[in-house]
């Protein structure tokens, strides 16, 4: 959500609760935008480059900063 939308302020981990709620609900998992490349370093990543429907069990959001974690 980050790379598409930026930092959101206090409302992020809203933003962040409510699309990782419709991922697990729709199973459209969304694109990872504006990472082009990834450090050869970090070891086999994987990125989602298009959404598409994945058989998804579990989502996970980072959004601190602002006084709220989730």
């Amino acid at each position: 959500m980050k790379g598409a939308l930026g930092q959101t302020g206090a409302v992020t981990p809203a933003l962040q609760a409510l699309a990782a709620a419709l991922t697990l609900k729709t199973r459209h998992c969304p694109p990872t935008l504006n990472c082009p490349d990834l450090d050869p370093a970090r070891g086999s990543i994987e990125l989602v480059r298009e959404a598409r429907v994945l058989a998804i069990d579990h989502v996970l959001t980072h959004a601190i900063g602002f006084g709220q974690t989730s």
